[in-house]
């Protein structure tokens, strides 16, 4: 099936209020994360991640990196730690 260019084969775009896939990815690692310190015995997650960073720091840092977003950009006086809380506070 071809489409004339300029044209979409969904001209009405996507639905109103659905979660793309990367969301619905991360979403899934987050609960995933979860179950797995439940499962583990770990009271708190960060408890978990925790012990997985002593036992493999390269694992910890492909687990990190997944959950982060691609690009950041700061303001010149923003700290790193400010500009992760602002996105802390979008994604609840």
């Amino acid at each position: 099936m071809t489409f004339a260019k300029g044209k979409s084969g969904n001209p009405k775009g996507r639905v109103k209020g659905s979660i793309n896939k990367a969301a619905r990815l991360k979403a899934q690692l987050v609960d995933a994360v979860e179950f797995a310190s439940k499962q583990a015995g770990y009271k708190s997650v960060a408890k978990y991640l925790g012990s997985i960073c002593a036992a493999d720091p390269i694992a910890f840092i492909r687990i990190a990196a997944s959950m982060l977003p691609k690009e950041l950009a700061l303001a010149a006086d923003e700290t790193l730690a400010a500009a992760f809380a602002s996105i802390a506070k979008k994604e609840k």
